[in-house]
């Protein structure tokens, strides 16, 4: 009762996620609107998709081909979303896996899917040096969470963080950095990049959670990504270019990748990435990016609640606050409606059902919005 036919058998094209963004982006323009912001840097429709052209060519130069599983050990960093983007254009997957999981968890994910090529954040290394003879992985590209930032902050990482961790030499066979990565792109000439790829070719795998057994890998095609996609579009027709998302949730999981990144691509709108979260500085996230849309678990929004420096903050520019991954009673939620409220919100707590078999949400309860 809530949709119309034509919202009801809607076609999935036959086509790649890649390319259903692409054409997105050029039938409404969005070329000049900032799809990406990371610490400052913004990054344009026109520049993401130039920068993913040059990965999916830096990739074809490591031997990577369609159907070739590719394991992403990141949070959310430009690098590992281009990087996603990418191989999905020329046909491989994409295994995302958490940077932060046991050195034995990582082995399994490498060894389950005869991964060939890895891409990992700095902060890895010194568990994946550890492993990576007992696998197949030949390369290792290595990205760092400073790649992107402005000048001014990958000088305040290196002095606060960066000189903690581990790296490998940059001369070594196994192990590029992200840079001369992308320059092997710049580089390579000798074929084509782009694949055809159909709807129902592999796209991604994703791991679960574990709540009803032992954690899985569960793999997803072009079309369940595009059709969670167009599902979105049609249940919320009013976000659109001007909104901004708190991308708060990983990509590693099919919350962050599938709603925060893809379909917030797909409206060309703006995902403002968050690698590490705290609870604790949510309120300078607020009041620094004014995001209209928020996506998270439970406790995220119970974290707003209970934040002292929340008092005096101002959000009416909140447009969505979407919850899901876990259940809300009645109590929890009313709590968190009448904290929005009395922050000047004019929109109350919308909760979602899914599970990551179905890319992310199958159904949300607007009747509250």
């Amino acid at each position: 009762k809530y949709y119309n036919k034509k919202d009801m058998n809607f076609d999935v094209p036959n086509i790649s996620i890649y390319q259903y963004l692409k054409n997105k982006s050029i039938e409404n323009n969005y070329r000049d609107l900032i799809a990406l912001e990371y610490f400052g840097t913004k990054i344009t429709y026109v520049s993401l998709f130039r920068q993913i052209d040059k990965c999916a060519r830096a990739f074809r130069s490591q031997g990577v081909r369609k159907g070739d599983v590719v394991t992403v050990l990141s949070a959310n960093i430009p690098e590992a979303i281009i990087s996603f983007y990418a191989l999905n254009k020329i046909g491989a997957v994409a295994n995302m896996v958490h940077p932060l999981s046991a050195e034995n968890e990582i082995k399994e994910a490498l060894q389950r899917y005869s991964t060939a090529v890895l891409i990992a954040m700095d902060i890895t290394y010194n568990k994946i040096k550890n492993i990576l003879s007992e696998t197949e992985v030949y390369k290792t590209i290595i990205i760092s969470a400073r790649d992107s930032m402005p000048f001014y902050m990958k000088i305040g990482y290196e002095v606060t963080q960066g000189y903690k961790v581990e790296k490998p030499k940059r001369n070594s066979q196994d192990f590029i950095y992200w840079n001369d990565f992308i320059q092997m792109g710049e580089n390579y000439t000798k074929d084509g990049v782009a694949e055809f790829t159909k709807r129902d070719t592999p796209a991604v795998i994703l791991h679960s959670g574990g709540t009803t057994g032992t954690p899985k890998g569960i793999v997803l095609s072009n079309g369940n990504f595009n059709a969670a996609t167009i599902q979105a579009q049609k249940a919320f027709p009013d976000f659109g270019t001007k909104d901004r998302l708190l991308a708060i949730m990983p990509i590693f999981h099919g919350f962050g990748l599938s709603v925060s990144i893809n379909d917030v691509l797909s409206f060309g709108a703006t995902a403002i990435l968050i690698p590490t979260f705290k609870a604790s500085e949510f309120d300078k996230l607020l009041i620094k990016n004014k995001p209209t849309v928020l996506v998270g678990v439970p406790t995220l929004f119970e974290a707003l609640t209970t934040n002292e420096r929340m008092k005096d903050v101002n959000l009416s520019h909140i447009k969505y606050v979407i919850s899901g991954g876990d259940t809300l009673n009645k109590i929890r939620s009313k709590k968190i409606n009448d904290f929005l409220h009395e922050h000047g919100a004019n929109t109350n707590l919308l909760q979602g059902y899914g599970m990551t078999e179905a890319v992310a949400a199958v159904c949300v309860d607007l009747k509250s919005a």
